[in-house]
C-alpha cells in the first residue's frame, strides 16, 4: 500500500479533468512494479478503481466530477491518497449481473473475453454505473446482444441507440 498527499488539480489541455499527480518517488515505485490499475482511496472516502495515467515522467489519477462532488472536494484541496495494485481480472469490480450473464451465455462470454481490457472495463463500467439491479440486468442483456449482432465488435454510438431502443420497449 502506498500513501501520499497531493493537491487536486485540473488539466487544462483537452479534457479539463480533475486529477492528483503522483510524487516522483511514487511514480518510480509503480513504474518499477509495472502497476497500471489500482484501488484508490481519497482521504477516508470509499475506494474506487482507477488507472495510473501519464507516462515515464508524469503520472496522475483522474477523479471524476461526480466523485469530487460526493466527497465534497474541489480544485486546490490537499488530500491523502492511498493506492494499492488492483489484481482483479478486469481491473475493476465485476457486477454480479454481468458475471452471471457471462456464466450463462457462452457466446457472449467468448466475444467479451476477446475484447481488449480497456473495452471490457468500459462495458463493465457502463453496467456498474447503474444502481438498480433490474436495469443492470437489462443493460448487460443489451451489451450481450450488441456483441453478438456485431460479431464481437463494440460500436458505442450503436450501443447507445440499442440502450434507447430497449428502454422504449
Amino acid at each position: 500500500m502506498i500513501r501520499f498527499k497531493a493537491n487536486i488539480q485540473v488539466s487544462m489541455h483537452n479534457l479539463w479533468m480533475h486529477h492528483v499527480l503522483l510524487p516522483e518517488d511514487v511514480l518510480q515505485e509503480v513504474a518499477s512494479k509495472k502497476i497500471k490499475r489500482i484501488i484508490c482511496q481519497i482521504n477516508d472516502f470509499e475506494s474506487f478503481s482507477a488507472g495510473i495515467m501519464g507516462g515515464k515522467t508524469v503520472g496522475y489519477i483522474v477523479i471524476n466530477k461526480s466523485r469530487l462532488k460526493k466527497f465534497g472536494l474541489q480544485q486546490g484541496d490537499v488530500v491523502e491518497v492511498t493506492i494499492k495494485e488492483d489484481t482483479s481480472e478486469y481491473g475493476m469490480e465485476m457486477p454480479r449481473e454481468f458475471q452471471e450473464m457471462l456464466n450463462q451465455d457462452p457466446d457472449f462470454c467468448k466475444l467479451f473475453k476477446a475484447l481488449t481490457k480497456g473495452k471490457q472495463r468500459t462495458l463493465i463500467y457502463q453496467v456498474l454505473s447503474v444502481k438498480n439491479t433490474q436495469k443492470r440486468i437489462d443493460k448487460t442483456f443489451v451489451i450481450a446482444e450488441h456483441l453478438k449482432r456485431l460479431n464481437g465488435k463494440v460500436e458505442y454510438k450503436i450501443l447507445n441507440e440499442d440502450y434507447k431502443a430497449f428502454n422504449r420497449k
